[in-house]
């Protein structure tokens, strides 16, 4: 599918939207329904979307990235990039569950103060930001590894659930 220079919206209510094919082409995304997986041949933006239950997007060329341009609510939510940065311009909700960041060596910036996420796991990073409204677990359902810089903001108490690696932590 190649809809690279405008929106894509698909609103499935009730159910799944599974956009898996690799030579995929968009340049944003909006998604309303019960699971949605995203993958791209190139960057991709992810617009006011919300899913229900698990939200995957994957950017497949090297330094390809995500961003996430309006408010995106998720069950669960999981980023790959193949050292493609993750960053947002709208907040992100993902309370109930947990968002899981893939960025290889690139950074993950997420430093909207009205994100609400229950756990974060960043899985790979160079350098990682990560902003909540309230507080957070760190972990997951495994470690975070981030090769350089993690600096961690929420408003309530931050838990760490599994391992934790960085060069330097910064917590506030």
């Amino acid at each position: 599918m190649n809809v690279s220079a405008g929106t894509a919206t698909f609103n499935a209510g009730a159910n799944a939207v599974t956009l898996g094919n690799t030579a995929n082409n968009f340049n944003t995304v909006v998604v309303n329904a019960s699971g949605a997986t995203l993958v791209d041949a190139n960057a991709i933006t992810v617009g006011a979307s919300t899913v229900t239950g698990n939200l995957a997007v994957t950017a497949t060329a090297a330094a390809a990235g995500v961003v996430f341009g309006g408010p995106v609510t998720a069950g669960n939510l999981s980023v790959t990039t193949a050292n493609g940065a993750i960053t947002q311009t709208g907040s992100m909700n993902v309370s109930a569950g947990t968002a899981t960041f893939t960025a290889g060596t690139a950074g993950v910036t997420l430093g909207n103060a009205a994100n609400d996420f229950g756990a974060v796991r960043v899985v790979s990073a160079g350098n990682a930001t990560l902003v909540d409204a309230n507080g957070m677990n760190i972990g997951g359902a495994g470690a975070t590894a981030v090769t350089n810089n993690l600096s961690i903001t929420a408003v309530g108490n931050v838990g760490v659930a599994q391992a934790l690696t960085a060069a330097n932590l910064s917590v506030t």
